[in-house]
């Protein structure tokens, strides 16, 4: 306040006749001019140096704001944020959750978000949510976030694990304190349905050649409507007894466990599939399965689809005449040269069987 009410720029003599209007002890007069210097024009100017004195005071001030000032922005309530809502974003190239969130309205200052979530096992008969089918917590420091148009804040977070469970918690922090963490979100399930066929669907088989056949079918229907990155897998068995050297005694269904992959495609929506297998032995029937996953998510095993009908190229018989004996009046002539040029002629002698 002393120095509010005193002009520092005022000519020499001037603070001290203002000091004796404010009426000041001579205590506070030297040490206004302990602190203040001439300068070139005689003016007071304020000294740059501290004393032993003031950083004392400074610091004393400095610890009672750090306890006084982060009260009433942070607290220390444990319900200071609401439970969060959890939207789960299904995508050809991963899987994330948008976390929304709001925060009290006498809630100020400069706040910055976090977010901790963890992932568990989907729940069992023996396992209870919460115990230890939980794995270890993660934390996803948000930073500084503006609220939307309905007074929230939101975040994504990326990178989430096919076919687990995951609760989401969150809290504020500013320079000083940290509040806790909020009550835990509902339980959002990763799980979704494996590609599967139509019940109507089968493989068609169309051969192409004496060793290659065409086979199409239609497109599996996804677990979630925005997941269309499918890819395929057929597989060649030869059937059991059809050939010496793939008779399996162990073989189930008419199959042996020789399969062989024979194609791997990729479709990215509704239409129908289509691929041509070449160099197929003819003396062997085959029975083809697809099987499909999706490309980027889930397991890496591809799940049973559909399976054809028992295969093999068709067969052409051919029936020859059987042989007739030859009659006299209809046997041949042999026709030569004798040695001295002139043609000759002799009845062949007719043979029976």
């Amino acid at each position: 306040k002393l120095f509010n009410r005193i002009h520092l720029e005022a000519p020499v003599g001037t603070e001290e006749r203002q000091l004796q209007d404010l009426g000041v002890r001579d205590s506070a007069k030297a040490a206004l001019r302990a602190r203040t210097s001439r300068g070139s024009r005689g003016v007071c100017r304020p000294a740059m140096d501290f004393f032993k004195s003031d950083i004392t005071i400074l610091s004393a001030f400095s610890a009672i704001f750090a306890c006084v000032v982060p009260h009433p922005y942070v607290g220390h309530l444990s319900s200071l944020v609401k439970r969060p809502s959890v939207e789960l974003i299904v995508q050809d190239t991963g899987l994330s959750a948008r976390v929304h969130w709001n925060l009290p309205k006498d809630l100020k200052g400069v706040l910055a978000h976090e977010i901790s979530y963890c992932t568990a096992h989907p729940r069992s008969e023996d396992t209870e949510y919460g115990d230890e089918a939980l794995l270890e917590w993660k934390s996803l420091p948000c930073g500084l976030l503006s609220p939307n148009a309905d007074d929230a804040f939101e975040w994504t977070v990326p990178g989430l694990e096919f076919g687990r469970q995951c609760v989401f918690c969150v809290r504020v922090r500013n320079s000083y304190a940290k509040s806790e963490w909020s009550d835990p979100s509902d339980v959002v399930s990763t799980q979704v349905g494996m590609p599967l066929p139509s019940i109507d669907s089968h493989i068609t088989l169309a051969p192409l050649s004496e060793s290659s056949v065409s086979l199409r079918w239609p497109a599996f229907e996804s677990g979630h409507i925005n997941l269309t990155a499918i890819e395929y897998r057929v597989t060649a068995h030869a059937t059991r007894g059809c050939h010496p050297d793939v008779d399996d005694p162990n073989a189930e269904d008419g199959l042996t466990d020789k399969a062989h992959v024979v194609a791997l495609l990729e479709s990215h929506g509704p239409d129908d599939l289509c691929v041509d297998l070449h160099n197929l032995q003819t003396n062997i029937s085959y029975v083809f399965q697809v099987d499909a996953r999706y490309s980027h998510i889930g397991p890496r095993d591809f799940h049973p689809g559909l399976q054809s009908q028992e295969f093999c190229f068709p067969t052409v018989d051919i029936t020859l005449p059987a042989p007739q004996p030859m009659l006299a009046g209809d046997a041949p002539y042999l026709v030569g040269r004798t040695g001295m040029g002139e043609l000759w002629t002799d009845a062949a002698v007719p043979v029976y069987w």
